[in-house]
């Protein structure tokens, strides 16, 4: 493998991080969601991948680089910036749901925006599937949204992700524990 070792001006190693057979912890190279994305340490020693939304710096092109030098790493940014969002039903593994439920939860904005003001957006999957189908967006942050659970197919391990999103554009998710969709009829 590789190694880097980032030092401070004194020349003392401040990081180090090593390339292992499979390649870098973290980054992108042209593919992916965020492409040329840099490397960041996060708060728990961990590795991620800059998000693209926090930036700055320039490459040796004068493109915008996806990554933070000298500034804080995004994951840091998002955790002190992103709301935050729980949801409080469906919230019981394995639970029935049939005819109309309210989908409930609580959701706020640490950096001072007004809770009320953030957009809430509920989507589907079921089973495995990380594919999450829209639901309903741009909800008022009103805690609950009525749904009426016959517009699915009855069926087992669905879950629901909500998502708090503010207007800078900071937004985190919850998801939901698995339950089960029960109308009969169908």
């Amino acid at each position: 493998g590789m190694l880097i070792e980032l030092r401070n001006p004194q020349g003392e190693i401040v990081d180090i991080a090593e390339m292992s057979e499979t390649g870098w912890l973290a980054g992108t190279k042209n593919e992916g969601e965020t492409p040329y994305c840099t490397m960041e340490r996060t708060s728990d020693g961990n590795w991620a991948s800059n998000n693209g939304i926090v930036c700055n710096g320039l490459d040796a092109e004068g493109a915008p680089l996806n990554g933070t030098p000298g500034q804080t790493n995004s994951s840091e940014v998002l955790a002190q910036w992103a709301p935050s969002v729980e949801i409080t039903f469906p919230t019981e593994q394995g639970s029935i749901l049939s005819g109309t439920e309210w989908i409930t939860w609580t959701a706020s904005d640490p950096n001072g925006t007004d809770d009320s003001a953030l957009a809430i957006s509920i989507f589907i999957s079921q089973g495995d599937d990380q594919e999450w189908t829209l639901l309903i967006e741009n909800l008022a942050n009103m805690g609950s949204f009525s749904w009426d659970t016959t517009e699915q197919a009855s069926g087992e391990e669905y879950r629901l992700l909500v998502r708090a999103e503010d207007s800078e554009g900071y937004f985190s998710d919850a998801v939901s524990s698995a339950f089960d969709i029960n109308n009969a009829g169908d």
